[in-house]
């Protein structure tokens, strides 16, 4: 099996998760920005130019820095794709998607995990139809402070699909079963590779 994990966001979570899939399957990761939005997690390319579409292997690496290609070791394919913009009506990014359906078509993906709730993933899904879809859905309802009705909206729509539909809590789970799985998160492992040396008390304390 060979599966495209799109991600939009959730970097951190998403290395460690497909460090472990790649043992079993295929599968490519492609990490998903934007032009105004080069930063997420443990991925920040502010100060670097970047064009739209897919960046060449050496522009990927020098985002990805050494750190987390060590971490990747080859074990799994990744590429990162530019948007103009965060907007999902543009037109520009709407040509963008259809070129990404093109090339996922071409490598013959059995399936494509999305991973997010950016509304580009429907773009996504109108040039691909004939492969079956996955969606993980991080955060059913916007944290405190973080609200986004888009996002919600998009969410329950999501839910009322045939898709598969992976989220980490039983918040919603009851209603929903035959397409939903719950997969609660494990060790964010990732962060290990940062850790030099044993972070003291005073150094660790959140002040309030």
């Amino acid at each position: 099996m060979r599966i495209a994990f799109i991600t939009f966001g959730h970097v951190d979570v998403t290395l460690s998760l497909l460090k472990y899939i790649s043992k079993e399957i295929d599968v490519d990761i492609y990490f998903m920005f934007a032009k105004n939005k080069k930063k997420e997690s443990i991925i920040n390319f502010e100060n670097i130019d970047v064009e739209t579409g897919f960046l060449n292997r050496k522009k990927i690496n020098e985002i990805l820095g050494i750190k987390i290609q060590e971490y990747i070791n080859n074990n799994f394919g990744y590429y990162v794709f530019i948007y103009k913009n965060l907007n999902s009506k543009n037109f520009n990014n709407i040509l963008l998607s259809y070129k990404l359906g093109n090339f996922l078509k071409k490598k013959k993906y059995d399936c494509i995990h999305f991973n997010g709730n950016d509304l580009q993933q429907l773009w996504i899904s109108v040039f691909t139809p004939k492969i079956p879809k996955v969606h993980t859905i991080h955060d059913y309802t916007g944290h405190t402070g973080e609200s986004n009705k888009w996002a919600e909206k998009f969410n329950k729509f999501l839910m009322f699909s045939k898709n598969q539909k992976i989220i980490h809590h039983h918040l919603i789970g009851k209603n929903r079963k035959g397409t939903l799985n719950i997969i609660y998160y494990g060790p964010l492992e990732i962060y290990k590779l940062w850790c030099k040396k044993r972070i003291l008390e005073k150094d660790n304390t959140l002040l309030f």
